[in-house]
C-alpha cells in the first residue's frame, strides 16, 4: 500500500513550497519513505496557465 499526502508549506522561504510524502507500508509497518519538496510555480509562470493548486486546496 502506498500513500502520498500533498501539502503546501508557507513561511520557510520567499516562495511557498509544495511537499509530497510517499510512504510504502508492508505488513502494517513503514517499509519505505520518499519526499519531494518543490517551490510552488504560480499560474503566470506556467506554460499551461494552470496553477499547481486550485483555490479550494487548503494551504
Amino acid at each position: 500500500m502506498e500513500e502520498a499526502p500533498l501539502r503546501k508549506r508557507l513561511g520557510w522561504g520567499p516562495v511557498p513550497q509544495v511537499v509530497v510524502d510517499i510512504f510504502r507500508i508492508e505488513d502494517g509497518k513503514l517499509a519505505e519513505h520518499w519526499d519531494v519538496i518543490h517551490e510552488e510555480i504560480f499560474t503566470e509562470k506556467t506554460i499551461s496557465g494552470e496553477a499547481m493548486f486550485s483555490e479550494t486546496v487548503a494551504a
